[in-house]
């Protein structure tokens, strides 16, 4: 999703960070990925990265397939959320967590 329209030149982005003359488009939409990444360069990329759909691609073991986990928000915070029964394969997290309780979560 991107929060903001991109523009081909400086004052394509006005204000309200929707390019002159699309104000059908409402944020957060839908974009490309070149929007946000370079596809040329990702093989070059020290990152480790894949495509959305990699989940949906054949190709993927099953293996990996069954070891997905959703992570689901919970109100009620800290013990809150370790009286909310998860579903298989779910971890129930406390709404607004900061990210060192997040990685101990997970």
């Amino acid at each position: 999703l991107c929060s903001c329209e991109l523009g081909f030149w400086i004052k394509h982005i006005e204000e309200d960070c929707i390019a002159g003359g699309h104000r059908a488009l409402s944020l957060p939409y839908v974009c490309p990925v070149d929007h946000y990444l370079f596809p040329r360069t990702l093989g070059k990329s020290p990152f480790r990265h894949r495509e959305r759909s990699f989940l949906s691609n054949p190709r993927l073991p099953p293996e990996v397939r069954q070891s997905v986990l959703r992570v689901a928000p919970c109100d009620g915070g800290g013990d809150g959320c370790a009286e909310t029964t998860a579903a298989p394969h779910q971890r129930l997290l406390p709404r607004g967590a900061r990210e060192a309780a997040l990685v101990r979560s997970l």
